[in-house]
């Protein structure tokens, strides 16, 4: 785990290139800032079907909380993925994180 869930306005173009290097780009985020494994790293794009009511991009990531996911290492991941939106998209996303303790974490596959 990491889950990133992109969620787009219809009206944001995004490109099979842009997704295709949006995947990648988070996916490397992944790795190298949150220290995932690359197995469980999961990324959704998702087009809304009407125009969203909020920011045209949401970001919900949702990972296990782990003591070097700090503060600090999150909000640089948050600039990254602001970056990279802004770079690809032209939109300034919103962006949720989620910890999960291991405790509370049921999971399958």
């Amino acid at each position: 785990m990491p889950v990133i869930t992109a969620t787009f306005d219809p009206a944001v173009d995004v490109s099979p290139a842009d997704a295709e290097r949006f995947n990648a780009r988070v996916a490397g985020l992944c790795l190298d800032q949150l220290s995932a494994a690359p197995d469980k790293v999961q990324i959704l794009m998702v087009r809304a079907i009407a125009p969203v009511h909020g920011a045209s991009i949401y970001l919900g990531v949702q990972y296990r909380h782990q003591d070097f996911r700090s503060p600090g290492v999150m909000d640089g991941f948050m600039q990254a993925l602001d970056h990279l939106c802004m770079e690809l998209f032209g939109k300034t996303p919103r962006i949720r994180c989620f910890p999960s303790r291991n405790d509370q974490l049921f999971a399958r596959n």
